[in-house]
């Protein structure tokens, strides 16, 4: 068994280089067993283990002597060995997918079709199982022919049919980082645009050789690919020594495409490259970095989203959707109400430009309204199509497919159970939610992984916190219910926002106030789909806890939302019954005491309110507890600006943005929150500042 090992290592490091040269010790290793070993003796525990480790080593030695040989160009020579392979263990799937691809490189492309078929059959009927999304792939694959006689030979790119859009700045950019980097690699999530930034790049460099990896499944036949890639013939010695000759000649660029699943291979590569070719400058896509010290890496972020108050047309996610949208249906240009629709449809898919391309073509079959309002399937409505090109890219799904398949178990894992945050989370929060998983992997570690593979965004404005594209969360989310997962991943978010709630209860109340209000605030949108999900399950203790451990955000704080929550569940008729109704019920009364003083503010009975916050007024100043009285003010400051009285209530909200124990609010630039006007004079003290508040009291209870 030594020897075997040691002959294959030899042929694997040997295959990296000279596909070929590696037959030689797969040969000679095959060639080690001469018949069944020590068959007659399996009934002996230690023996049967010996046995089946020595037969595992058989395979490996034989699967690599095919492959190898498939590389080579040599697949006539190995066609019975891989129909014997499959015969000795017919629900060995990589041995199905050698014999097809021995079968499809000699010009047997039915018959290699036909294997796969009764392979399915075959899975099926003993095991219930279905076969690997990869062997889907490579029927697809001698389907369109890039597995065939010709050994994945890449074509040239072709000059682009389609305006590239908003991506002027980013192909600049490249442009200036490669007259000072050797090496530089595009990195994002699949469907974001790299490989079209990249071909303008080469398309602009002019004399710029493109190598195609996508095509490309077998990691020895790399050379060869690059080899076709600069129109080279090899037909002796190594094709990796030819292909750096040819380019040590060929100062400029060279563009490598997705690189992400074949990278210790690409990554070899393009280092052999660097180090034999100094005039040559490496221009290379991946969905993670490379991982070599000359690489700098340049990550490619969505198209820019709308924005209120911009020329529509004009923003590159809402031109790209209309240049598409006119290829499927020509027209009369859009209203400003279909302009709108595209831009919030373009908006939910995130700025992504395969999603917004793949969405427009939809168009032959939806209308707008239609499309917009079917987004939430978006992974299912933008696939199905049967576009020419790499199978990888076809439908959105196939692409973050692509992605989640390279990943380990740890890390897909973790990734599915963070899509149930639609706002992202913090890195204390991952952290957790990864030593609950029980991954055997650091969870730093994973974390960082999924951030290089662009499955998930770190963001570190006020702190690091890890966000999904829209798009990467639904495909989670497919997949945590696909594993049986759902379930558990719900439990572990209620967990979540019950423990966040009662620490915002007990931290509220303190010095820490402050650090309390903005993580309310922050982790809002969680908490939101926390509480959907409880109502949604039944889940009455879950959603008691949040109410009770929101009780301070619900008196004093400016959050409406969160008041509903708490007269939802007070008029639930199961709450009666349940432990700790009394303390529900006194939150709900608090928030329909806050809610009728803004309903008789809103339905025009001024004075009502304005009597109200009089009495509210005197009494906090009563107590002191001005963290509630500032709360106060600020909501007689709106109602105060809309009565008209602007003055006062911008020395109200002056005075309170000042204040240390003010609690914070949403100011400009939030949703329904327009910014307020600057005071003309100094703001008051408090005690001034309460003056003036009831001095605009009294005045427009006489006024109204």
């Amino acid at each position: 068994m030594a020897q075997a090992r040691a002959l294959l290592a030899t042929a694997r490091t040997t295959a990296q280089r000279d596909p070929a040269g590696a037959s030689a010790p797969l040969r000679e290793a095959h060639g080690l067993w001469r018949g069944p070993v020590l068959a007659d003796l399996t009934d002996t525990m230690p023996i049967a283990t010996a046995v089946e480790g020595l037969a595992q080593v058989h395979r490996e030695v034989t699967d690599a002597l095919i492959a190898s040989a498939i590389a080579a160009g040599q697949a006539e020579g190995v066609l019975g060995l891989a129909a014997a392979s499959l015969a000795a263990d017919p629900l060995r799937e990589p041995a199905v997918s050698l014999l097809m691809r021995a079968l499809a490189a000699t010009g047997q492309a039915p018959e290699a079709l036909r294997v796969a078929r009764e392979y399915r059959h075959r899975l099926v009927e003993e095991t219930g199982l279905d076969p690997s999304p990869a062997l889907g792939d490579l029927e697809r694959d001698v389907v369109s022919g890039v597995v065939g006689p010709a050994r994945i030979r890449p074509e040239a790119p072709a000059r682009p049919t389609t305006r590239l859009f908003g991506r002027e700045a980013q192909v600049a950019a490249l442009h200036r980082l490669l007259t000072a980097e050797r090496l530089v690699t595009l990195v994002g999530p699949g469907g974001v645009g790299k490989t079209r930034v990249a071909l303008e790049v080469a398309r602009q460099s002019g004399a710029a050789t493109v190598l195609l990896l996508a095509p490309v499944t077998d990691p020895a036949a790399v050379p060869h690919a690059l080899a076709a890639a600069l129109d080279l013939k090899v037909v002796r010695g190594d094709v990796l020594s030819a292909c750096l000759a040819v380019l040590s000649d060929r100062p400029g660029l060279l563009v490598v495409d997705d690189c992400e699943h074949l990278l210790d291979t690409v990554r070899d590569t393009i280092d052999a490259i660097l180090a034999s070719c100094p005039g040559l400058s490496v221009l290379a896509t991946s969905r993670e970095p490379l991982g070599l010290a000359a690489e700098y890496v340049s990550r490619l972020a969505p198209l820019p989203l709308p924005r209120t108050g911009q020329d529509l047309p004009q923003v590159p996610s809402v031109a790209l959707f209309l240049d598409r949208a006119g290829r499927v249906r020509p027209g009369s240009p859009p209203t400003p109400a279909e302009l709108h629709t595209v831009a919030d449809i373009v908006r939910r898919l995130d700025g992504m430009p395969l999603a917004i391309e793949l969405a427009a073509g939809r168009l032959s079959t939806f209308s707008l309204t239609d499309l917009r309002g079917r987004l939430d399937r978006a992974l299912d409505l933008l696939g199905g199509g049967r576009p020419s090109g790499d199978t990888r890219h076809r439908t959105l799904r196939a692409t973050i497919e692509w992605s989640y398949r390279l990943l380990t178990d740890d890390e897909r894992r973790l990734f599915r159970h963070l899509s149930v945050f639609v706002d992202g989370v913090d890195l204390d929060t991952a952290e957790r939610l990864a030593a609950h998983l029980g991954l055997e992997s650091d969870p730093g570690s994973v974390l960082a992984r999924l951030v290089d593979a662009s499955m998930i965004d770190a963001r570190f404005e006020g702190g690091t916190r890890y966000h999904m594209l829209e798009t990467l969360r639904a495909f989670g989310l497919d997949r945590l219910a696909a594993a049986g997962e759902d379930r558990a991943a719900a439990e572990r978010m209620l967990r979540w926002a019950v423990e966040l709630t009662g620490w915002l209860s007990a931290t509220m109340t303190t010095e820490r106030e402050p650090e309390a209000d903005a993580v309310l605030r922050r982790e809002l949108p969680n908490l939101r789909a926390a509480w959907r999900l409880a109502r949604s399950r039944g889940s009455s203790d879950d959603a008691a806890a949040m109410v009770i451990g929101l009780f301070d955000a619900i008196a004093y704080r400016d959050l409406i939302e969160i008041r509903g929550w708490a007269e939802e569940l007070a008029d639930d008729p199961g709450l009666a019954t349940h432990p700790r109704a009394s303390a529900v019920l006194g939150a709900a009364a608090e928030a329909a005491y806050h809610r009728l003083l803004a309903v008789r503010a809103a339905a025009g009975r001024a004075h009502q309110a304005l009597g109200g916050y009089r009495d509210v007024i005197d009494y906090f100043a009563r107590s002191g507890n001005w963290t509630h009285l500032w709360v106060t003010l600020r909501n007689l400051a709106d109602l105060l600006r809309r009565l008209g009285d602007h003055e006062p209530a911008a020395l109200i909200d002056a005075a309170a943005d000042r204040a240390p124990d003010a609690p914070a609010v949403g100011r400009s630039g939030d949703a329904g929150s327009p910014a307020h006007t600057a005071p003309a004079t100094p703001v008051p003290s408090r005690a001034a500042i309460l003056d003036v508040a009831r001095e605009a009291i009294e005045r427009n209870l006489t006024r109204s």
